[in-house]
Protein backbone atom coordinates (compact mmCIF):
# COMPACT_ATOMS: atom_id res chain seq x y z
CA UNK A 1 0.00 0.00 0.00
CA UNK A 2 2.77 2.45 0.90
CA UNK A 3 4.43 1.92 -2.48
CA UNK A 4 1.16 2.60 -4.32
CA UNK A 5 0.54 5.82 -2.38
CA UNK A 6 4.08 7.08 -2.94
CA UNK A 7 3.77 6.21 -6.63
CA UNK A 8 0.68 8.43 -6.83
CA UNK A 9 2.48 11.26 -5.07
CA UNK A 10 0.57 10.83 -1.83
CA UNK A 11 2.04 10.77 1.62
CA UNK A 12 1.88 7.51 3.53
CA UNK A 13 0.70 8.58 6.97
CA UNK A 14 0.42 5.18 8.66
CA UNK A 15 3.21 5.18 11.26
CA UNK A 16 5.43 2.16 11.58
CA UNK A 17 4.13 -0.40 14.02
CA UNK A 18 6.37 -2.41 16.29
CA UNK A 19 5.89 -5.38 13.95
CA UNK A 20 7.02 -3.36 10.93
CA UNK A 21 10.13 -2.15 12.73
CA UNK A 22 10.85 -5.69 13.91
CA UNK A 23 10.54 -7.07 10.37
CA UNK A 24 12.66 -4.28 8.90
CA UNK A 25 15.39 -5.13 11.41
CA UNK A 26 15.11 -8.85 10.54
CA UNK A 27 15.44 -8.08 6.83
CA UNK A 28 18.47 -5.87 7.47
CA UNK A 29 20.06 -8.70 9.45
CA UNK A 30 19.34 -11.19 6.66
CA UNK A 31 20.90 -8.85 4.11
CA UNK A 32 23.98 -8.30 6.26
CA UNK A 33 24.53 -12.00 6.95
CA UNK A 34 24.03 -12.85 3.28
CA UNK A 35 26.68 -10.34 2.26
CA UNK A 36 29.09 -11.55 4.94
CA UNK A 37 28.58 -15.18 3.98
CA UNK A 38 29.05 -14.53 0.28
CA UNK A 39 32.33 -12.76 0.96
CA UNK A 40 33.43 -15.57 3.27
CA UNK A 41 32.70 -18.36 0.77
CA UNK A 42 34.08 -16.60 -2.28
CA UNK A 43 37.44 -18.39 -2.25
CA UNK A 44 36.30 -21.68 -0.71
CA UNK A 45 35.99 -24.91 -2.68
CA UNK A 46 32.46 -25.41 -3.99
CA UNK A 47 31.53 -28.12 -1.48
CA UNK A 48 32.59 -26.00 1.51
CA UNK A 49 30.84 -22.94 0.09
CA UNK A 50 27.66 -24.96 -0.31
CA UNK A 51 27.82 -26.09 3.34
CA UNK A 52 28.15 -22.47 4.52
CA UNK A 53 25.35 -21.26 2.26
CA UNK A 54 23.11 -24.08 3.46
CA UNK A 55 23.71 -23.00 7.08
CA UNK A 56 22.73 -19.46 6.13
CA UNK A 57 19.48 -20.56 4.49
CA UNK A 58 18.61 -22.84 7.41
CA UNK A 59 19.01 -19.85 9.71
CA UNK A 60 16.56 -17.91 7.55
CA UNK A 61 14.05 -20.74 7.85
CA UNK A 62 13.91 -20.00 11.58
CA UNK A 63 12.94 -16.42 10.74
CA UNK A 64 10.03 -17.68 8.63
CA UNK A 65 8.68 -19.61 11.64
CA UNK A 66 8.48 -16.45 13.72
CA UNK A 67 5.32 -15.59 15.67
CA UNK A 68 5.28 -11.98 14.43
CA UNK A 69 5.49 -13.10 10.82
CA UNK A 70 2.82 -15.75 11.36
CA UNK A 71 0.49 -13.18 12.95
CA UNK A 72 0.96 -10.79 10.01
CA UNK A 73 0.31 -13.57 7.50
CA UNK A 74 -2.88 -14.61 9.35
CA UNK A 75 -4.07 -11.01 9.38
CA UNK A 76 -3.32 -10.67 5.65
CA UNK A 77 -5.24 -13.87 4.82
CA UNK A 78 -8.20 -12.73 6.93
CA UNK A 79 -8.19 -9.31 5.26
CA UNK A 80 -8.14 -10.86 1.78
CA UNK A 81 -11.03 -13.17 2.70
CA UNK A 82 -13.02 -10.23 4.07
CA UNK A 83 -12.35 -8.20 0.93
CA UNK A 84 -13.40 -11.13 -1.25
CA UNK A 85 -16.63 -11.62 0.72
CA UNK A 86 -17.41 -7.90 0.37
CA UNK A 87 -16.72 -8.11 -3.38
CA UNK A 88 -19.00 -11.12 -3.73
CA UNK A 89 -21.78 -9.35 -1.82
CA UNK A 90 -21.43 -6.22 -4.01
CA UNK A 91 -21.39 -8.10 -7.28
CA UNK A 92 -23.87 -10.81 -6.37
CA UNK A 93 -21.35 -13.56 -7.14
CA UNK A 94 -21.77 -16.66 -5.01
Amino acid sequence: MQHQLVKRGRLYVNPNTGDEVYLANKLATIERTAQQTLVAVQDLPAEQALVELRKLVQGWAGVAQNSVIERILRHDRKERETNYEAYRARTGLY
